[in-house]
């Protein structure tokens, strides 16, 4: 899924596979719950350039990279202010973070 300046809503999905499970950025907005990311080839969910999420009971599993990876900055390194909150989620099984964080 790839959200570009949109907002998305996910209630009990599971999404597996590509390089991201979940792709945000350009100040979207994302609210997904009770769903999985798992599987993809980088991170399961990467949100980037001014995006704001909000997960509660999702899992994050089994990705090559990094189950969630929140980017501060946009696409020419400016700050963008990227937020996601995580509310009772599981990041597990993957291979390099759970959560990375960069500013």
């Amino acid at each position: 899924i790839e959200v570009d300046n949109y907002r998305l809503e996910l209630e009990s999905c599971e999404c597996v596979g590509g390089t991201h499970s979940l792709f945000a950025y350009n100040n979207s907005s994302v609210e997904a719950r009770n769903s999985t990311f798992r599987n993809s080839s980088r991170a399961g969910v990467s949100l980037s350039s001014g995006t704001q999420a909000l997960f509660q009971s999702c899992k994050f599993i089994e990705n090559q990279e990094d189950g969630l990876c929140v980017c501060g900055f946009s696409a020419d390194r400016s700050p963008a202010g990227t937020a996601a909150t995580l509310e009772a989620c599981s990041l597990s099984s993957n291979h390099a973070c759970g959560l990375q964080v960069l500013a």
